[in-house]
Formats: structure tokens, sequence, C-alpha cells
């Protein structure tokens, strides 16, 4: 509302009605009738007074008041949702990197309590391996001679069977530890495969028309004697299998560690750290952030309370003027003058129209209990 423009209007509905009233002294009891209920008994607002019919323009500028609180309400509740979206976006965005911020520190925790950076299996461990695979050397010739392939290349496969028997065994050893669902499938397969290669080899090598004329063995002798060489093919292989899983002890705890941090942190384990750092930092400005978005709320709530409160007291003002009015000029007419500024008046009934707005209306001289509702 225009101040000089609403004041000059109050003047001018002033001077009309009292115009239209010395020409009708009558209907000036109807602006100023008590309002009665259906026994005929005056009807009384909040505080007691009898309610009265008013001018139409106090009427009118009661109106307007109201319509102008609604509008300036359904802007605040427009900031007021735009505000809210920023910070629960922030609220959400805070609660993901308190949960890697978490996450961080444990690995961190863990890798402290973990042998890291990890030991490498020592030489001695490849030995031992290189140890076996060389035992199983004379008895893979045995089964490659059968072949009649060239002594070198007897050797050589000979050789090469049993490191890739001693591969297969550190593999599966390295495998059991790690606790991998496909990885312990793939163990199982190639160990079955591995104990139907030996037991072929076994029986190969108890068959062989060597052994049996070397040893002077007869048929069933023979036959002892592949399951002895089965058996001592599954020992090495078990003995290597033992070795591989004690020698990746805690190793492969790291190793599982470290793929946890690749995959949640997207970073070697050596940038962890600063990882960690960044992520308190960016919190730190997140929470910096949502601050100022609650005040700025804050100030919000504050700046439509005393909006509302100007529009109810401009009103109340604007009533004033216009019987200001017409008690000055009360006087140019006789027969008005005596029942103007004798009729008892009360102002027009003033709705907030909203619950909300009535309690934050009503808890404005409490400060504190409208920012703990709110």
């Amino acid at each position: 509302m225009i101040v000089w423009l609403e004041k000059w209007r109050a003047k001018r509905a002033a001077r009309k009605f009292l115009k239209s009233c010395a020409k009708n002294p009558s209907q000036i009891s109807q602006y100023w009738t008590p309002t009665i209920d259906e026994n005929g008994n005056p009807i009384k607002d909040e505080e007691g007074k009898v309610k009265y019919w008013f001018h139409p323009y106090e009427i009118e500028i009661t109106r307007r008041g109201e319509n102008t609180v609604v509008k300036e309400w359904n802007n605040y509740q427009k900031e007021e949702a735009k505000l809210n979206a920023k910070i629960n976006y922030l609220e959400t965005k805070r609660e993901l990197f308190e949960k890697l911020l978490e996450k961080g520190k444990e690995y961190l925790n863990r890798l402290k309590s973990l042998d890291y950076p990890p030991v490498e299996p020592s030489i001695y461990y490849f030995i031992f391996l290189f140890f076996l695979s060389l035992l199983e050397m004379p008895f893979n010739m045995v089964a490659f001679r059968k072949t009649g392939i060239p002594e070198y290349t007897t050797i050589l496969l000979s050789l090469g069977t049993g490191i890739v028997i001693m591969a297969i065994a550190h593999w599966v050893g390295e495998s059991i530890k790690t606790k991998k669902k496909i990885e312990i499938i793939i163990s199982i397969v190639l160990f079955i495969v591995i104990m139907a290669f030996l037991y072929s080899l076994a029986v190969v090598r108890s068959d062989s028309h060597e052994t049996i004329t070397f040893m002077q063995l007869t048929q069933e002798e023979a036959k002892l004697y592949k399951k002895v060489y089965f058996l001592m093919s599954i020992i090495m292989f078990l003995v290597a299998v033992v070795v591989s899983y004690k020698n990746h002890e805690g190793r492969n705890e790291v190793k599982n560690l470290l793929s946890e941090i690749k995959n949640t942190f997207r970073c070697k384990s050596f940038r962890l750290g600063k990882k960690v750092q960044w992520l308190e930092l960016k919190i730190n400005k997140l929470d910096r952030k949502i601050t100022i978005l609650e005040n700025e709320k804050i100030k919000l709530l504050d700046n439509i309370k005393n909006e509302l409160s100007l529009i109810k007291n401009s009103v109340k003002t604007y009533i004033n003027i216009y019987r200001e009015e017409i008690r000055n000029r009360a006087y140019k007419y006789k027969e008005l003058k005596e029942l103007v500024l004798n009729s008892p008046r009360s102002y027009p009934s003033f709705k907030w129209r909203n619950e909300k707005i009535e309690e934050i209306m009503k808890g404005k001289t409490d400060k504190g209990d409208v920012n703990e509702k709110n």
C-alpha cells in the first residue's frame, strides 16, 4: 500500500460518508448496530467487546490487508521451500561424506594394525617350491620316456610338469587364504584336475616296463607301487598348498584391504590420508554453508513476522485516520456531531487465515520459542 495515497483514500471515504449521512441521518445507525446471535444477545469479540457493523471503508481496508498477508505469506513459503531444498541437499551430501570419512579412518587404523606394506614371499619359499618340482622330475621322466621322445625333451617336460604342478599348488593356497567364492571354486576344480593328472602319471609309472624290469616287480607289486607313486605326488602337492597358504597369511588381508580402499575411494593406499583430510575439509565447508542457510531462514522468518505485523498495524492506522477525519469534520453537521462522537466502536476482525501464521504472530514477543517451533 502506498502510504500517502491510502491516507487520501481514508480521508475521502470519511468525507463521503459524512455527506451521505447528512442527506439521510437514519442510515448512520446501520453502521454501528451491534451484531446479535440467534437468541438476540450481542456478539462479543475475544476481548469481551461488543461487535458492531463497520463502515464500508473499514471493511474494505481490512480485506485488502488480509489479502496482502496471504500474498506475502505465499512468497515466504516459496522462499522457505527453496532454502529447505538446499539444506536437505547439503545435509544428504554431508551424511555421505561422513560415512566415507568413517570408512577412511577405519581403513587407516586397519593399515596400521596390519603388516603394511606387505612382506613379499621370501626367496626361500620359491627355492622350496623349485625343490619340490625337482623331486617330481624323476617320477615324471619315467612316464614321459614311454612316449619315445628324445632324452633332453623328456628332462624339460618332466621339469616343466613339476613346476606347473607347484605353481598351481601356490595359486590354490593363495586362493583358499583369500576366501573368495569364485577363486575357491576354481581351486577345487584345479585340485580335481591335478589329482586326475597325478593318478594318470602314477598309472603310467607303475606300468612302465623299466620300472618292472629294474625293480623286478610282479604285477601285484606294480599295482601297489602305483598307489605309492600317487600318494607321493599328492603329499608333495598338498605340502606346496599348505606352504603357500601359510606364506600368504597376513599378506592377503592387506591385499583385500587395498582392494577395498581402491573400490571405495578410487585411490591408492598412500593417498588415503590426503583423501581423509579432504573429506574433513569438505564436511567443514558444508557445515558452514548449512549454517549460512539456516541463518537466512531465521532472517526470512523475522522479516515475514515484521512484514505481517506492519500490514496489520497499517490497517489499524488507516482506520484511525478515517475515524479521526470523521470526528474532525462532524462539527459541520450538527445533527450528526453527537451521534458520531458518542457511538460505540470496535476494530474489524483481522483474520490471519492460517494456523501457522497465527502461531508465529503469537510468538512474536518470544523469539526463542518461535525459532524452536520452526
